[in-house]
């Protein structure tokens, strides 16, 4: 009768994966990557597009305007993106592992922030390209590529944000009523800046038509739901002190 090894034998049958690419398959890092390349997405590539679309002129400053609001809004979303990513996590994981994988996935933020800010410049250019004589072949298939790609990219961090949340109403369902102040907060906003567009803080750009909206969805994302959820977070403690 054959007699049993003293030493387990590991099973090689089935490949192990590298940890970043295990920890970047995980809800809150995907939340986490999506939101940082989409934030500088919104705020410095379809803002400026946006604005200048309905006619506002930038002149030769749109690419240096968008690199200002895609620095603002890639660090708006690297914060969100984590807060949300960490309030998704999965509570049968520890929290310190999620925090590793967070910090483990910051190898593909790195490049996803560079194509960001590549699409950015591109998608701020489309006002000044389209009004021009008559754009060359490469600007055109440029600009249209670029607006592919990027709207693309919004899709699924949008598609991840929305995963995030069903997550966290199912663990706290009293912070739903977070997402409808935010909705009323976009409402308002979008109200206030149609009726008085505002002008981005250092810049010369004076937020109109669609461009208004985008700030408003944007302010309401990442100003008003933050804070509501902050609130009823310290309201829900308060009730259990």
């Amino acid at each position: 009768m054959a007699m049993a090894s003293p030493h387990p034998v590991p099973d090689v049958s089935a490949p192990t994966l590298p940890a970043f690419l295990t920890s970047a398959a995980r809800l809150p890092c995907r939340i986490f990557v999506s939101w940082s390349i989409a934030g500088g997405l919104v705020s410095g590539g379809f803002l400026v597009a946006a604005t200048t679309l309905a006619g506002e002129e930038v002149g030769s400053a749109a690419a240096q305007i968008a690199v200002f609001l895609w620095a603002l809004g890639t660090g708006a979303g690297l914060v969100h993106g984590a807060l949300l990513g960490y309030m998704a996590r999965d509570i049968r994981r520890p929290a310190r592992n999620v925090l590793r994988d967070m910090a483990r996935t910051l190898m593909w933020v790195a490049p996803g922030l560079l194509v960001s800010a590549i699409l950015t410049v591109w998608i701020s250019l489309t006002g000044p390209v389209l009004r021009g004589v008559r754009p060359g072949v490469f600007e055109a298939v440029g600009i249209f590529g670029t607006w592919v790609l990027g709207l693309a990219l919004l899709g699924w961090a949008t598609l991840e944000g929305v995963r995030g949340l069903r997550a966290v109403y199912g663990r706290w369902p009293d912070l739903r009523f977070a997402s409808g102040l935010a909705s009323v907060a976009f409402a308002v906003l979008v109200t206030l800046f149609v009726v008085d567009p505002p002008e981005i803080w250092f810049t010369d750009l004076r937020v109109t038509g669609p461009g208004a909206v985008v700030l408003a969805f944007g302010a309401a994302v990442w100003i008003a739901l933050p804070v509501a959820v902050a609130v009823l977070g310290l309201i829900r403690r308060w009730r259990h002190a």
